[in-house]
């Protein structure tokens, strides 16, 4: 009966006018909760061509990088879907190249200078920016 009146009704109290899908109120109905989630996050930090986080007067921050949904302004106000894998991984490795090109030569300079293994002596120079 009520599909009948659906079908029948010109418009309903919401203005709707169109009822393409009818159904039996009689028959099964699957229902799933909607939570509203963040798909991709516009904006952040500004960085330059090599991932470098830039100030507010645009000069490049020393030591730190950002790639990623952290970073901002690479789509300007909206961005082609698929773009934000292609810019976590082009933006990701030049971060990662330019950290590690920050730190390994501080890290051997100071291995030299104390003959401490690499590996301790990379994470005491990190441990120190």
């Amino acid at each position: 009966a009520a599909a009948a009146a659906a079908a029948a009704a010109s418009s309903d109290a919401f203005g709707k006018q169109y009822f393409p899908t009818t159904f039996d109120p009689a028959g099964y109905f699957w229902v799933g909760q909607v939570t509203p989630v963040v798909h991709y996050c516009m904006g952040g930090l500004e960085i330059n061509d090599r991932a470098q986080v830039l100030s507010q007067q645009g000069a490049p921050i020393r030591s730190l990088y950002a790639a990623g949904e952290v970073s901002g302004g690479l789509h300007g106000a909206n961005r082609l879907g698929g773009n934000s894998l292609a810019e976590c991984v082009v933006f990701g490795r030049l971060a990662g190249q330019a950290a590690a090109a920050h730190v390994l030569p501080m890290a051997t300079m100071q291995q030299q200078a104390t003959g401490m293994d690499g590996m301790c002596a990379q994470q005491n120079v990190v441990a120190t920016l």
